[in-house]
């Protein structure tokens, strides 16, 4: 893993390059900043990070894929852009995109007394993280997470939420 608080997909490239080469891997998984998609010069940024990180997995023989992140609670209008961008650079770069963010909006606008993010308004609860997880192996698996055992210690009513709302996500309803 490659970590840079606050960091934006272009300042990846170095780390990302060595730890593509010294793995075998067949997935690798990106994460922009929250905000990165945001005004005209980030948002080019994020795409040309994102296509130099695609080229880069490709080159290693994996399969370039993108963590869509969620909107703030306090910004909920985030998420129209976020999914229109993390698509954009999806398609663009023949990557997989993992709709994290998409799942956070469905989830929330269904059950806003859940909370998937802390009290700091932008990294997510254990629910938050479970309901990344869920996405990750709808999309991952391609099949749907509903009616896995494993419920990270949430509440049981609460892990089949996510699990279903991932689902849907993910194009995997009942």
């Amino acid at each position: 893993m490659t970590a840079i608080s606050g960091g934006r997909l272009h300042e990846h490239v170095p780390a990302t390059t060595s730890l593509a080469a010294a793995e075998d891997w067949n997935v690798i998984v990106f994460q922009a900043h929250s905000l990165e998609t945001f005004g005209d010069d980030q948002a080019a940024a994020f795409h040309n990070g994102m296509k130099r990180l695609a080229e880069i997995a490709r080159d290693n023989d994996a399969t370039p894929t993108l963590f869509m992140t969620w909107a703030y609670r306090s910004q909920p209008d985030m998420t129209p852009t976020l999914e229109r961008e993390y698509r954009r650079a999806a398609a663009a770069n023949d990557a997989v995109l993992v709709p994290v963010g998409s799942a956070f909006a469905r989830a929330v606008a269904q059950r806003p007394e859940l909370a998937l993010r802390m009290d700091d308004d932008k990294h997510p609860t254990l629910a938050g993280t479970y309901l990344a997880a869920c996405i990750f192996y709808a999309v991952l698996h391609d099949e749907s997470p509903a009616g896995l055992e494993y419920i990270a210690g949430l509440e049981p009513d609460d892990a089949l939420f996510l699990q279903r709302v991932a689902a849907e996500v993910a194009g995997h309803a009942d």
